[in-house]
Order: structure tokens, then sequence, then C-alpha cells
């Protein structure tokens, strides 16, 4: 089955054509399907399956046992400093929230090859420092995006400490 642009927008809820073809370009531009022009008829689209990204391994249903104690540790600090009264305080999140942030400390523990004390301690590095805190607080979605600025902080951190203990 075929459909014009316009017709396909609104199949999808679009409200602009050029969503859909801008869409359609970045696909062909990967290689993942080709556009056939027809003359008098909308055009040809096609799916290239021996092109689309394949994942090689099955990837697992549910965060690691580490990463669910990982984000219970985090939610129990949060809630210490939500009793404390400290600015910002931080927000306790719904269900919801707390199951993708499972799914966030799976990926800090896949970059930390597993360790769950390192990956804490990063977190609690976070949680405290200046100019990390305000993110931290918020989630560990938002800590995740300044991942790389947290590791870097805390290997300076570590340098720091290392110096003046010589």
């Amino acid at each position: 089955m075929t459909f014009s642009h316009p017709e396909f927008a609104q199949r999808l809820g679009c409200k602009d054509v050029r969503t859909v073809k801008s869409a359609e370009e970045s696909l062909v531009r990967r290689g993942w399907i080709t556009v056939t022009p027809r003359r008098g008829m909308s055009n040809l689209t096609a799916v290239r399956i021996d092109r689309l990204p394949m994942v090689t391994a099955a990837l697992p249903r549910k965060p690691s046992d580490a990463a669910q104690l990982l984000t219970r540790r985090y939610l129990n600090v949060l809630l210490q400093l939500r009793a404390k009264g400290s600015k910002p305080a931080p927000k306790i999140p719904h269900k919801k929230q707390t199951d993708i942030m499972e799914w966030t400390a799976q990926k800090m523990l896949n970059r930390s090859n597993g360790d769950v004390e390192l990956v804490a301690n990063k977190i609690a590095f976070a949680i405290f420092h200046p100019t990390l805190k305000n993110y931290a607080r918020q989630g560990l979605y938002r800590l995740w995006k300044r991942w790389a600025q947290v590791e870097r902080e805390f290997a300076a951190q570590n340098e720091r400490i290392k110096e003046q203990t010589q």
C-alpha cells in the first residue's frame, strides 16, 4: 500500500507534510529505504531490510539487580536530603520515573564496568558538587546527561586528594 506525503502525514497525525518528507529523506540518506518516483502516482517506497541496523545480542528485559540497588540507594539519599531541608530540595520521583532511573543506573554501571561502589561514589560526589548538585538532585537521567563532566570532576578530585596525601 502506498500513500502520498499528505495522506501519510494525515494518518500519522502530523500537521506538516514537511515532517514526513524530512523523515523520508533521512531514511533514504541512511540507505534504509528506497523511493522510486512514479508518474501520476504516489512514490513507491521499499524498506531495505538488508541495510537495517540489527542488534546482535539480545537486550535484557529488566535492569540488573545492581542497577536496582543503586537506584534504591540514590532515592534513599534524596529522601534524607529532603528530610534535612536542603536547598534545592530534591523532588521525589514516582514509580514510572524510578523504573526509568533503573535503566539509567544500568547505563552508568555499564560505563564503569559494573563497579557499583564507584558509580555510587560518583553519584554522591555529584549530589554535593556545587555545579552538579542541581542536576543530580533532579534524577539520574538528568545526571546521566552530564555524566562525562561528573567523571572528569571526580577524577580531578581524586588527583587532588592523592597529591595532598603525598
